[in-house]
């Protein structure tokens, strides 16, 4: 029984212009290799990264190493049409990730969003989202920004008072 691994070498040798035995000697690997392929024997893994990374052509490999996990499904009962939806999902990209892009470009222009967006982030971790040793973090950083606000309060204050009582 022919694979789909065995099908994509000997088109990925085609493209090179070399037999698949003589490619299999020539990177190391018995000349037996092809046959094994071809009547489904599974390969080493260091055979895989051998198929993987002895191509001009990266997407070559990689062809190899898809069609070696389409082989693979296959093998334990399961089918492409199954597994296809999975994997088209999860190579999409993820939207959130594309979101937060778009938002930290915007952000680096704005200050005032900016600034509103990290008082937002010190709530988030006040909040019940947060770990408990986040939430005493922040509220130890909130405390010392209070504190640092009277301080100054306090020195205008009195600053304010020293003024007048020297006029």
């Amino acid at each position: 029984m022919k694979t789909r691994l065995y099908d994509e070498f000997v088109l990925a040798c085609q493209m090179e212009g070399i037999a698949p035995s003589a490619w299999a000697k020539a990177h190391g690997l018995g000349t037996s290799i092809p046959t094994s392929l071809k009547n489904d024997i599974k390969p080493e893994t260091s055979t895989l990264k051998q198929l993987y990374s002895g191509w001009h052509n990266k997407s070559i490999g990689q062809n190899l190493l898809l069609a070696y996990l389409k082989d693979e499904i296959e093998r334990v009962g399961s089918s492409l049409k199954e597994i296809e939806p999975i994997l088209k999902s999860s190579t999409q990209p993820d939207q959130t990730e594309k979101d937060l892009e778009i938002i930290a470009r915007f952000m680096a222009r704005k200050e005032p969003l900016r600034e509103s967006l990290h008082q937002l982030a010190k709530l988030l971790e006040l909040s019940e989202w947060a770990t408990p040793s986040e939430r005493a973090k922040a509220q130890i950083e909130a405390d010392a920004a209070a504190m640092r606000a009277m301080a100054g309060k306090r020195y205008a204050v009195h600053s304010k008072r020293r003024r007048a009582s020297s006029s």
